[in-house]
């Protein structure tokens, strides 16, 4: 992580801005970027104070107080979809996003994968070009028509 600017510098940015420069030019006068410059000026402001905020670093995610409910849940049925899991824990009044559940079980390892169509054994399931700019083989298409055992194949 990087350092705050020292309280010193801070002192003289704001000083100068207090005496009436403008937040960009005093930022281009001491290399420093405008938006610092004006945040400073806004602190200085708003709090009477210069130095950098005490909060810094990374925030625990608010869903490790309900890691032993998030867990059963999917131990009890585990086909759930993030979205339901969303749905479900926010009937519980937990607030947080989709995103962030995904983040809390990729950090356990725990994946949602999807395989709502197996793999073809014989056919990509998507369409496929040989080269980029190429044109589609209509051959790796699958048609729509079945047979028992695979898809029916357009004729060469």
């Amino acid at each position: 992580m990087t350092k705050s600017y020292s309280g010193d510098l801070r002192e003289r940015v704001v000083g100068a801005i207090v005496s009436g420069a403008s937040a960009r030019s005093v930022a281009k006068a001491f290399s420093i970027s405008a938006s610092s410059a004006i945040k400073w000026g806004q602190r200085w402001r708003s709090t009477g104070r210069v130095e950098a905020s005490s909060v810094r670093g990374h925030r625990r995610s608010p869903l490790v107080d309900h890691a032993d409910g998030l867990l059963a849940l999917i131990v009890g049925q585990a086909d759930l979809t993030l979205e339901e899991i969303h749905e479900r824990i926010g009937e519980r009044g937990v607030s947080t996003s989709v995103s962030s559940l995904w983040r809390f079980f990729k950090g356990r390892g725990i994946s949602f994968k999807k395989a709502f169509t197996p793999a073809s054994s014989f056919a990509p399931t998507s369409l496929r070009r040989d080269r980029p700019g190429g044109k589609i083989n209509p051959r790796l298409i699958p048609t729509k028509s079945f047979s028992s055992t695979k898809l029916a194949r357009t004729p060469r």
